[in-house]
């Protein structure tokens, strides 16, 4: 237990000391100003000290701030380039369909082909075309060529021929 401070009078009583009252008026006020200028000291002291955690809480904060939004910014960039290659890839899936279907295409005609390769009409057919090959008493006339025909012929001979008419008929 903590010991009481005697009162004054008591304090007076046992020392008998005649009091002058402007003096201890003048001690309490200094004491009181020692006190409160001790208490505005340590108000100071802990407001700089409050002002320098809340300059390193801010500074903290603002570097906790820049970690979020570089990460969010790094899912962001991820997103952006995944969605990215998942749009090349379904445009890269459409065009190799069409080749597909083209190259499908091809194959069913080569495949007619194929079955008309050893027919008689076929042979004939090629022998008059690409060999210029005629039957007894036949005559064969070449006809020169003029710039029209020419892209005409390298682009039409196919069909002709796919059509079974000869161009030397």
């Amino acid at each position: 237990m903590s010991k009481r401070k005697p009162r004054r009078s008591r304090e007076f009583k046992k020392n008998s000391q005649v009091i002058d009252i402007e003096e201890a008026r003048r001690q309490r006020r200094e004491k009181r100003q020692k006190a409160a200028k001790a208490e505005t000291r340590k108000r100071a002291a802990a407001q700089q000290e409050s002002a320098a955690v809340s300059v390193r809480k801010k500074a903290k904060k603002n570097r906790r701030r820049l970690v979020y939004a570089a990460i969010i910014l790094f899912i962001i960039a991820v997103i952006a380039v995944s969605a990215f290659n998942i749009f090349s890839l379904l445009h890269e899936r459409a065009e190799l369909r069409k080749e597909q279907e083209r190259l499908s295409m091809i194959k069913d005609r080569l495949e007619q082909e194929l079955e008309s390769v050893n027919s008689p009409e076929y042979i004939e057919q090629q022998a008059r075309s690409h060999l210029r090959l005629i039957k007894p008493g036949e005559t064969l006339y070449i006809l020169p060529k003029s710039s029209n025909q020419e892209t005409e012929d390298s682009s039409g001979t196919a069909e002709n021929t796919e059509n079974g008419q000869s161009s030397t008929e």
